[in-house]
Parts: structure tokens; sequence; C-alpha cells
């Protein structure tokens, strides 16, 4: 059962899944998560985005240090931060939200806004997504992303991207079952600008 709490998204008594086995909990180059869990066992809980604000930044910071050193990405927190307020700033730029379960905060997720001639307007790119270890394998990120979408349509945003390590199959398999599709014709690059002196 989908509900609304003032601003913030929640799915309610979902059915999820626990997994014992640690060496499945990590899939996602962009999204941390159980792929194919071993033994599960059910168990119920609710799912929410809850709209970060300036004083989630400590903790938000805290969640992306995990991400990054999961990936073997050097995080300069300072930069960070200071993206960070951007999109917490200024909501027409993207948005930013902290993934709660049973009102614990477990995870991250921000979604930056574009403008797409091909899609017709307003997309997004999924720019991060983190779930703390100790969570992954039962079915949150799943809800996570059901909620993320919810409201990004509800935005009118009408697609969102995002990037999966080409050697991550287990990653590619879990997005396309969301419905992600994989664009392999094309090949994504990126530019980085130095910063305006």
């Amino acid at each position: 059962m989908r509900v609304r709490v003032g601003r913030t998204q929640v799915i309610r008594n979902a059915p999820i899944v626990q997994s014992r086995d640690a060496a499945h909990a990590s899939c996602g180059a962009r999204f941390d998560i159980l792929c194919a869990p071993a033994t599960p066992t059910l168990a119920t809980v609710t799912t929410a985005l809850r709209p970060a604000i300036l004083d989630d930044v400590p903790l938000l910071l805290d969640y992306m240090r995990g991400y990054y050193a999961h990936d073997r990405i050097v995080l300069d927190e300072q930069a960070a931060r200071n993206a960070l307020l951007g999109p917490l700033g200024n909501p027409d730029i993207g948005r930013v939200w902290l993934i709660e379960e049973s009102g614990q905060a477990v995870g991250y997720v921000i979604a930056l806004y574009g403008w797409s001639i091909e899609f017709h307007g307003r997309d997004c790119f999924l720019d991060e997504l983190y779930i703390v270890p100790e969570f992954r394998g039962r079915g949150t990120g799943t809800r996570a992303m059901r909620l993320v979408e919810e409201e990004l349509r509800g935005l009118g945003v009408r697609a969102m991207h995002l990037e999966v390590e080409r050697a991550n199959t287990g990653a590619q398999r879990f997005y396309a079952s969301l419905g992600f599709e994989d664009r392999s014709r094309f090949f994504m690059m990126s530019r980085k600008f130095p910063p305006k002196s």
C-alpha cells in the first residue's frame, strides 16, 4: 500500500526478502543491493523517501564515504558538500532524498534534471544511489526506485538515465528488471572542465 505523509512518499506493509549471504551484498556501481538473495525469509517494513535538508549534509557525506569507498572513487568532501548545496537549495536543479526503512535512514538517492529534445521535455540523471550494507538484499532498493519514479513522473520527468559499470552484469540485470533499457548503440563520454578562476 502506498501513502503520503506530508512530503514523504511511503510504501507500507511491503513484503521484503532478507538474505543471510553477505557475499552477494553489492551488485551496482550506482546502486548497491543484493540481486539474487540466498535462503530468503519474509518480513514487513515501511520504505519511504524523505526530502533531504541542509541539516542532513553530514549524514549524506557519511553515506557518500561508504559509496565512494565501495566503488573505489576518490571523494573530495568539500567539493561534494558544495555540490550538494545546489539541489538542496534549489529544487529546479534536482532532488536529494534520504531512503528510510521503518523510520530509519538507510541510504540516499540523488536525481538531477536536464532537458531532452529526444525525450520531449524534462529528463533526469540518477546521479547517486546508495544503501548501507546491512540493508541490502531486502528489496529496499526496488521499493525506493519505485518511489523515485513516482515522484519524478509527478514532477513531469519524461525519462531517467543512469550509468553502470560495463562489467557489472548483476546491476545491469537489476536495472533491466525495473524497465531500464540498454542503449548500447550509444557510448557515454564525459569531459571535466576546470573550475572558473
